[in-house]
């Protein structure tokens, strides 16, 4: 059976809860315990990983293509090769920007564990100050969407990983930092449940 690993920290918990929207269907859980991590993918597990009977299926993009062959219908990396290279471009750059926020928060990581910067460090600062060009190029992408979500009418791993995005950034405090306007538009549309719950 096909089961998702998620850490219980709130980013990786935006992801998960994306990626069942996405399908329109909560995916089965693999119990989120130490012990059910270190069999799977070791004793220092922080990220989500995808279950399947096989070796963990890990990384957005390769959990993307693992979901897509089960649910072929869904489209969920594109319906076609222009498709499915325009769904990972749309990946790699909101991928990064999540990644930001991500580490932009790990010191308060209750789970982490050991230090990630020296005390008086500004490195979350200046994380954060790449924020406005990143969204920038997210936002210039997104301009020229001509359908309703970013690479079709049905939503794809990049979707998925868009609405993870700006929930994490809400969670943050930073969530109208991220805003654009067609990124507005794209969780006016897709947000309140239809099929994404987004908050900014």
């Amino acid at each position: 059976m096909m089961q998702l690993l998620v850490p219980s920290w709130y980013p990786y918990q935006c992801l998960g809860r994306a990626l069942d929207e996405m399908l329109g269907e909560p995916l089965a859980r693999a119990p989120a315990d130490a012990n059910v991590a270190a069999e799977h993918v070791g004793e220092h597990w922080q990220f989500i990983a995808l279950l399947d009977g096989g070796e963990p299926v890990l990384g957005t993009t390769a959990i993307g293509e693992a979901l897509d062959r089960r649910y072929p219908t869904r489209r969920i990396i594109g319906i076609d090769p222009i498709g499915r290279a325009e769904v990972r471009a749309h990946v790699s750059r909101i991928e990064e920007m999540f990644w930001c926020l991500v580490m932009a928060d790990m010191p308060d990581h209750p789970g982490f564990g050991r230090p990630l910067w020296n005390d008086g460090s500004g490195a979350r600062e200046r994380m954060l100050e790449e924020v406005p060009w990143r969204m920038d190029t997210i936002e210039l992408f997104a301009a020229k969407r001509t359908t309703r979500f970013l690479s079709g009418e049905l939503p794809s791993i990049a979707d998925a990983f868009l609405a993870a995005l700006l929930n994490t950034a809400a969670h943050q405090g930073i969530g109208p930092l991220l805003l654009r306007p067609s990124l507005q538009r794209w969780a006016a549309e897709n947000g309140q449940g239809r099929p994404f719950t987004i908050n900014t």
